[in-house]
């Protein structure tokens, strides 16, 4: 018995050694070859939909090339959430250094009717900007390839960044955007005889300005000063006063009905394809009820 274990032994030995390798070092192997893990994403995980951001107030707006990567809980004040996640092109992907905003007009584009979906409304018509952010250099060169579409809540007395608690998510029952974010009636604010910013209130409540839509412009740079901005969204603006309030246009004159109109987003955003004004219907006095659809102003 004993040698006809050796016999089949000896058969094993030659067939392994064969193929170069002793029968103890295939054993060996076996032991002690620890099991193949997989590569960890290059980059990092994408940004997740519904993260909230530190973007330290009215820097976000105002210089929104630096991508905010300061994430905290929802609940606690932030200034930014993210509404949509997508990937860069393929041919932007490519190169050394991350794309910038000018390059991603295609991507707003879509983040914008992504948004609307996340937002429960057109984010145009909300008290938002929308800012596209690409990964920072560092993520960019670790792999990641992902850009981010993120709410920034504007509000106080000059539209200025504020921070929020609790999410921009549409209401919950599916009845359209959170309330805070409405834009209807408002009060006026002028400094040396120019509109410097608005306060929303109630239409039951004095106001002095209503929102009556959006316009969007195809001038190839942002609109700087007062009679740019007319250019850009004056005659459009115009028409969705007339549309608004179903005054007459002469009727509208003879009432001091003026109208005005702001971009949505800031200079640094206008390359990226931020091209939209808001317009709004300014009254010659305070009423308490909505002129929407009126024809006339309350007495």
């Amino acid at each position: 018995m004993v040698q006809r274990w050796r016999q089949v032994l000896a058969r094993r030995w030659r067939h392994v050694v064969m193929f170069g390798l002793p029968l103890a070092a295939v054993l060996l192997s076996l032991v002690v070859k620890p099991a193949a893990e997989p590569a960890p994403p290059r980059g990092g995980p994408d940004p997740a939909v519904g993260a909230c951001w530190q973007g330290h107030g009215l820097h976000v707006v105002l210089t929104a090339e630096a991508t905010p990567t300061e994430s905290v809980a929802c609940e606690v004040p932030h200034q930014l959430e993210t509404v949509a996640v997508g990937h860069v092109p393929k041919a932007l992907a490519r190169r050394d250094a991350p794309p910038q905003r000018a390059e991603l007009t295609g991507e707003f584009a879509g983040c914008g009717r992504t948004a609307g979906e996340y937002l429960g409304a057109d984010w145009r018509t909300l008290d938002v900007s929308l800012l596209l952010f690409a990964p920072t250099a560092e993520q960019w060169q670790a792999g990641a390839r992902w850009y981010r579409c993120d709410v920034v809540a504007l509000g106080g007395d000059i539209d200025s960044v504020r921070d929020r608690e609790g999410s921009v998510h549409g209401d919950p029952a599916g009845h359209g955007p959170s309330n805070d974010l409405t834009l209807n009636c408002a009060v006026r604010f002028v400094a040396d005889d120019e509109w410097a910013g608005t306060k929303r209130t109630p239409c039951t409540e004095p106001h002095d300005m209503e929102f009556a839509g959006v316009a969007e412009s195809a001038a190839p740079a942002f609109p700087e000063t007062a009679a740019a901005r007319d250019a850009a969204f004056g005659d459009q603006c115009r028409d969705r006063a007339l549309a608004y309030t179903a005054m007459p246009g002469d009727l509208m004159r003879g009432r001091a009905v003026t109208v005005g109109f702001l971009p949505t987003g800031e200079p640094s955003t206008w390359p990226g394809g931020d091209h939209y004004g808001r317009c709004w219907v300014f009254l010659p006095h305070p009423v308490t009820v909505s002129i929407r659809g009126a024809g006339d102003l309350p007495a």
